[in-house]
């Protein structure tokens, strides 16, 4: 009975077939209840073939995409009027190789959803909006990127974007512009010599203009202009490569966002550096334990060590932590050796055991450098080589991730 209903129910699915139009999808689709049909038993018109590999997200795109453009672009720091002109199908595929971790954060940073002292005003957490470094203006994630404190961070993210550029095959001139006007952008609101500067090619003015119009700063959080994308595949096609312009607008887009990182963790470096009480308190114990080690002299120490304790107290305070604790350790052992009796591993380890196995010399050095770079000139082929030629230039219909139109 069961095979008999499954053989009715296909050649009844056969024979009535509904077309079903989507807007920005390339083919109508049409429902099916055809022996060979997949799992959603959606199939094109031309072919009987699947629409995509990621169908569920196609139609989550469809009805939700057009209030997601509406909410990305009603943000202060997107141009008006400039959805239309933006990259949403690269900032969805690189967004989709991100961690979790990563998409939350820049998700959060670029809705100012996060630690900005604006939003901490609103929730109460402090009394002013002012940017904390600076108490020049509201910090706002676009402030974060454009502060004046942030300058030796991006003057190290600037060489290296270029560098990659340099290394990912890059259009003539494309990575200048780019790092060009982001840095004007940081320097004044409304840059005067930005049409000037970027006048390598038609293009590439074209395509620094409508940046301008969707915002310098926004790119940095990943609102690029469409032009990037063409000017850069037509430089790929003019060379004879293979290569994908839109899989590298994507990497461009991942780089970007870690300039971003950069920026954020660069300043909350400087707001908290010097301020673990607890292991600063812990480390002036040291130091001061030092000292009186220093006072007592080669007492009751073995003659191969001597030359530990000869040494002046600015010398040795002024090396660092591990250091420190390499020679207390040498000093303590020698006793040990020379008296015949150890001292308790409570006192012995004390600063060793707080310092090291306890986290508190990993929150001190976090402290007191920078966090490292996260942007990077690292190009792999994978990235950049296509699997297949894919076109360059694609029509709205085409876009798979989310439709401005």
């Amino acid at each position: 009975m069961d095979a008999l209903a499954k053989l009715r129910w296909q050649q009844s699915g056969a024979n009535h077939v509904s077309f079903h139009d989507i807007e920005g999808q390339l083919w109508p689709l049409f429902t099916g209840c055809c022996h060979d049909r997949g799992p959603s038993g959606l199939r094109t018109a031309r072919g009987g073939k699947a629409v995509g590999h990621d169908l569920p997200s196609r139609l989550a795109d469809h009805t939700l995409g057009k209030h997601l453009i509406q909410f990305w672009a009603d943000r202060p720091w997107v141009g008006d009027t400039a959805a239309p002109y933006i990259n949403w199908d690269a900032i969805g595929q690189a967004r989709a190789s991100l961690t979790m971790s990563r998409k939350a954060w820049m998700s959060k940073f670029a809705a100012g959803h996060n630690g900005v002292y604006a939003r901490m005003k609103q929730r109460g957490h402090v009394e002013s909006a002012l940017c904390p470094r600076c108490h020049e203006a509201v910090e706002t994630p676009d402030h974060v990127l454009r502060c004046k404190f942030g300058d030796p961070r991006f003057e190290e993210c600037a060489p290296v974007l270029l560098e990659w550029g340099k290394k990912s095959g890059a259009a003539p001139g494309l990575m200048e512009s780019i790092v060009e006007g982001v840095s004007e952008w940081r320097l004044q609101p409304q840059p005067q010599r930005l049409r000037r500067r970027h006048a390598r090619s038609t293009q590439l003015a074209e395509a620094a203009k409508e940046q301008q119009g969707i915002g310098w700063g926004a790119m940095l959080m990943g609102f690029q202009s469409r032009k990037w994308e063409r000017i850069q595949a037509d430089h790929f096609r003019n060379q004879g490569s293979l290569r994908s312009g839109k899989r590298w607008v994507t990497e461009l887009l991942k780089k970007l966002w870690n300039t971003a990182w950069d920026l954020w963790s660069y300043r909350c470096f400087q707001l908290n550096s010097g301020h673990d009480e607890e292991a600063i308190r812990l480390v002036t114990g040291l130091d001061r334990h030092i000292v009186h080690v220093l006072r007592l002299g080669p007492n009751f120490i073995p003659p191969e060590l001597h030359s530990l304790v000869k040494c002046m107290p600015s010398t040795l305070l002024r090396r660092p932590v591990e250091a420190k604790l390499a020679w207390l350790d040498k000093i303590e052992l020698g006793r040990e050796y020379l008296t015949g009796r150890q001292a308790p591993p409570a006192i012995r380890r004390y600063y060793s055991r707080r310092l090291v196995h306890g986290g508190l010399l990993a929150r001190l050095r976090r402290s007191n450098l920078p966090p490292p770079l996260r942007t990077n000139s690292r190009a792999p082929k994978k990235a950049l080589l296509s699997i297949e030629q894919e076109d360059e230039e694609p029509t709205p219909s085409t876009h798979r991730t989310i439709n401005p139109s």
